[in-house]
């Protein structure tokens, strides 16, 4: 058991780690909280998803729309569609928008490399393989949508329900560039299926050494889409310092489509704004 001097003397990511161990004990602390402080402490499940599916529904809720959508790119074992699921009724009570959520994944775990992009020295094909059965039993309101992404996303999209619940957030998680491109034809669908800024997570872009490129993997992926649009970029989030680094703020992009006809409706706090003026 670490005592206090082991805290104070540990690495930052260990005290952190710590506190929040010990705040996540302390009886009726959240009740006094606020949602975000909750998120930005990493007291939610996987923060970095309730950042998004917390500020895509505040954007839904000024867009005037009552629903809207949350989607995960690569489910594998289910642990993130679970998540969103918990977090879902968190977030519902706050803001008062419903929220709906899938899950694309191929099942049969990461298809084999198309070539080097898909960086084949650290991803191997079947890795994440999915045992649907046991998923579907640990979902309650998730949609889970099986096949190749390239198939399954614009079809889906061709769904009325997308123009009542447009896109908010999507968490990618798919590793490959091949697949990470396949589902960036997600923002190639009709505007009116998304909102016109859509908060996005992408998994696998830093850490471990010599992994990662801009030209390889999930990065190279954003750059390409990024080269290849000119009405619509996928940007960082410049979040600033973030006191707990389980929210991935690094991590955290959003899908910015300036031809959407909604994207320069304002949604800001004139109230707040005028009080910041006096």
């Amino acid at each position: 058991m670490f005592t206090i001097l082991d805290a104070l003397l540990s690495p930052e990511s260990v005290r952190r780690k710590i506190v929040r161990r010990i705040l996540l004990k302390i009886p009726g602390l959240q009740s006094g909280m606020t949602i975000d402080e909750r998120i930005v402490h990493a007291l939610t499940p996987r923060p970095h998803y309730a950042y998004c599916m917390l500020n895509g529904a505040r954007l839904a809720k000024r867009l005037g729309f009552r629903r809207t959508s949350i989607i995960e790119f690569g489910v594998a074992g289910g642990a993130g569609l679970v998540a969103a699921e918990t977090l879902s009724t968190l977030i519902e009570h706050e803001t008062g928008i419903g929220l709906d959520i899938y899950g694309f994944d191929m099942g049969s775990g990461l298809p084999a490399a198309k070539d080097y992009r898909d960086m084949p020295y650290h991803w191997k094909s079947g890795y994440f393989c999915m045992d649907e059965a046991a998923l579907r039993a640990k979902l309650r309101k998730s949609k889970l949508v099986l096949g190749p992404i390239a198939d399954t996303v614009p079809q889906m999209l061709l769904q009325d329900r997308f123009r009542d619940a447009p896109i908010s957030s999507i968490f990618f998680d798919v590793d490959l560039y091949s697949s990470t491109m396949d589902a960036f034809h997600v923002f190639e669908a009709p505007a009116d299926t998304r909102l016109p800024r859509v908060f996005c997570y992408m998994d696998d872009i830093v850490g471990e050494l010599e992994r990662h490129s801009d030209f390889t993997g999930v990065l190279g992926a954003i750059t390409a889409f990024n080269e290849a649009h000119g009405q619509a970029k996928i940007s960082r989030l410049h979040l600033g310092e973030m006191p707990d680094q389980r929210l991935r703020a690094s991590r955290l992009m959003m899908l910015h489509d300036f031809a959407h006809p909604m994207y320069s409706t304002f949604v800001g706090d004139e109230q707040r704004e005028s009080e910041l003026r006096l």
